[in-house]
């Protein structure tokens, strides 16, 4: 067993000696603790700025994505307006055709019912004629009596 002055003067030895070992090695401890702190914030600011990119990529995107929306929708809007124009004019050509159909149809009538006067009155004219042809026949024939 050991007294208590030799086990205080191994004590005392003992951590003379760790203290002895610790000395040239504190300011390694030291220094390692500064680049794990510098590594922290490096770390740090790392991901601050990988925060602010993505955050930067993420407007970028939105804004396109807007930009395309909008985009689409002028397209949209044009398309529909370019159909209503193209339906406006097959209307009108419609409208135009049906009304010359109607002007044709008018003048067909018109030529016909002139014809059919032109025939009356050709009729008409003969039968005026033989009536005249026949009354002088008979005329002759009294004065031939």
């Amino acid at each position: 067993m050991w007294l208590d002055g030799q086990w205080v003067t191994a004590m005392r030895s003992g951590l003379l000696a760790a203290i002895l070992l610790l000395t040239p090695i504190l300011p390694a401890l030291a220094t390692d603790y500064e680049s794990q702190r510098r590594a922290e914030a490096q770390r740090q600011e790392y991901n601050r700025q990988m925060q602010q990119y993505k955050a930067q990529q993420d407007a970028q995107r939105q804004a396109q994505e807007q930009a395309r929306r909008e985009r689409l929708s002028q397209e949209a809007f044009e398309a529909q307006k370019q159909q209503s124009l193209a339906n406006q004019r097959t209307r009108q050509q419609q409208s135009a055709r049906e009304q010359q159909a109607s002007i044709d149809r008018a003048q067909a009538r018109i030529r016909a019912d002139m014809q059919q006067q032109q025939q009356r009155q050709q009729d008409s004219a003969r039968r005026q004629q033989q009536q005249q042809q026949q009354r002088q026949q008979m005329a002759e024939r009294q004065r031939a009596k």
